[in-house]
């Protein structure tokens, strides 16, 4: 979660930044439960906690911190993530392992269009 103080305005690259690092903690989160590394209940919460954090983020990116970047492409690939990952929550709760990998795989793609996002803004900032 992103916190401000003393009023300073959130900063648009690290924003971006740290919503891109919770879509990889949740793709991490979802790859290792495919492989029976981790708990049902910890992942799902793992998931949950993405999902709400990237909703927080999600409202400070098109509020305080707009990045210089299509937002809405942005948007769009923000809300298709969080649509699969409470799809991916209901998944683990009935350990339905087998159709996971391929909603795992289009959480993936918004997270990839998100991270080259990241990875731009901060390219142009140097």
């Amino acid at each position: 979660m992103i916190v401000t103080s003393c009023g300073k305005k959130p900063d648009p690259a690290d924003t971006l930044s740290s919503v891109a690092s919770e879509l990889a903690t949740a793709s991490l989160a979802g790859r290792v439960w495919v492989k029976h590394r981790t708990p049902n209940s910890f992942t799902g919460n793992t998931l949950r906690d993405s999902r709400m954090n990237i909703a927080e983020q999600q409202n400070i990116l098109f509020t305080e911190a707009v990045p210089p970047v299509d937002t809405a492409q942005l948007r769009a690939s923000l809300d298709h993530a969080k649509d699969m990952l409470a799809t991916m929550e209901k998944m683990i709760a009935r350990q339905d392992i087998k159709s996971f990998p391929a909603a795992l795989a289009f959480f993936e793609q918004d997270a990839k269009k998100v991270q080259d996002m990241s990875d731009s803004l901060e390219k142009k900032q140097q």
